[in-house]
């Protein structure tokens, strides 16, 4: 179930200051956040081809971008992602 964002927005009177997104992919939310006038966003991706996207679109904008995964331990691991997994199913 996704929440909607506007309807949540409008109906608690939310007078957001951040956001911390986290799994960012190529920042779809971010002009939703700008529209409701939100000014400190740090966006976390783990995948450097992703991030570079996001890069390139949020170039003139003000937020915090960083490359990194978040979990409950302090640890590198290796991510798979669908594309990935689809390559090892084809060989």
């Amino acid at each position: 179930m996704l929440l909607n964002f506007d309807q949540l927005f409008q109906k608690y009177c939310m007078n957001i200051r951040g956001v911390i997104h986290i799994g960012a992919h190529y920042g779809q939310e971010y002009n939703l956040y700008k529209n409701h006038n939100i000014k400190n966003c740090l966006f976390f991706e783990p995948l450097p081809k992703t991030l570079k996207v996001l890069q390139e679109k949020l170039q003139n904008e003000d937020v915090v971008l960083v490359n990194k995964a978040l979990g409950n331990d302090n640890k590198k691991i290796e991510m798979y992602t669908l594309c990935m997994l689809s390559k090892k199913d084809n060989n």
